[in-house]
């Protein structure tokens, strides 16, 4: 439990000061944004590796604080070749190194994340849960119109347990999926 306060804390901490640091409050604007891509990588169990690619779409509502930063909110699913399946809650920071033009971004995003397995469902006691996440990452953002595309790569780690049942004891085992996704993401 003190490692769930310490990553609040953090949270509050890195998401709160930008806020502060907002010098167009007056103007923020919420805008839909839609993300997809293609995840590479696999997750590290009783010390191996095993390679698990995928795909996964989001859905986020980004808030501009200025035309430099925005914090976004999304949820979403990605799916795994090994039958992982991820519902991924997120707050993202995102900043743009131009304002209203073309040019790079970064991001940086933390939440929790929902998991299924379904091979392990088909056998009797084994389960998988969720845990929390971590995504970073850099790419380009080409406006068209009103709109932009962001086109980049990003590191993504997930923390998830498997939990058993062996005769007299429950064991919970963690396992770390290590990924890099091309992402495509879509700002209305």
């Amino acid at each position: 439990m003190n490692s769930l306060y310490r990553y609040l804390i953090i949270t509050v901490l890195l998401f709160g000061t930008v806020a502060v640091h907002s010098q167009d409050t007056a103007r923020i604007r919420i805008r839909p944004m839609v993300e997809a891509g293609y995840v590479f990588g696999g997750m590290v169990y009783n010390y191996n590796y095993v390679y698990n690619p995928g795909g996964y779409f989001n859905v986020a509502a980004m808030w501009f604080l200025t035309e430099k930063e925005a914090i976004s909110l999304s949820g979403g699913y990605a799916g795994l070749q090994k039958n992982d399946r991820f519902f991924p809650i997120k707050l993202s920071l995102t900043g743009f190194t131009k304002k209203q033009k073309d040019g790079m971004y970064y991001s940086f995003a933390t939440g929790y994340s929902f998991a299924d397995d379904l091979d392990l469902n088909k056998i009797e006691g084994y389960n998988l849960r969720g845990g929390f996440l971590f995504e970073s990452g850099i790419g380009r953002r080409i406006f068209i119109g009103d709109y932009s595309i962001m086109m980049g790569i990003s590191y993504w780690h997930q923390l998830t347990q498997i939990i058993y049942d062996i005769p007299g004891n429950t064991v919970n085992e963690n396992v770390n999926y290590d990924n890099f996704k091309f992402e495509l993401k879509l700002i209305f």
